[in-house]
């Protein structure tokens, strides 16, 4: 199935970058040691590489896991705050831009809070 943005219910952006030659399993066993432990229809985790090149995205649907990759071409990188703390919820419109190779940063993203970007 393909991924409807409309219909998601949570878009967590994990600020840690992850190994990634896990797979959905190795992925879906990272969210249960950092207390991700109960997930509802509709919900996606955005995960990194270390280079901020590439991302997966996991996403629990109603009937299980799917799982993408997308990795950026040339020299473009994900540009993502350094300071999320540990989880960071973001909009549609936020995921609409991640996707497309755009900051996530725009104005009024934080209010009087210079961010570091990786």
């Amino acid at each position: 199935m393909f991924l409807n943005i409309n219909n998601l219910a949570k878009i967590h952006l994990l600020h840690k970058s992850v190994d990634f030659r896990k797979g959905l399993m190795g992925l879906n066993y990272y969210l249960y040691e950092e207390d991700y432990q109960e997930y509802n229809a509709g919900e996606i985790f955005i995960f990194f590489s270390r280079n901020r090149k590439s991302l997966k995205i996991l996403y629990y649907s109603s009937t299980g896991f799917e799982l993408w990759h997308k990795k950026l071409s040339g020299i473009n990188r994900y540009k993502i705050p350094l300071d999320l703390g540990r989880d960071f919820i973001l909009s549609k419109r936020e995921f609409r831009r991640l996707l497309s190779g755009f900051s996530i940063l725009e104005r009024g993203f934080e209010k009087n809070k210079a961010l570091k970007i990786l």
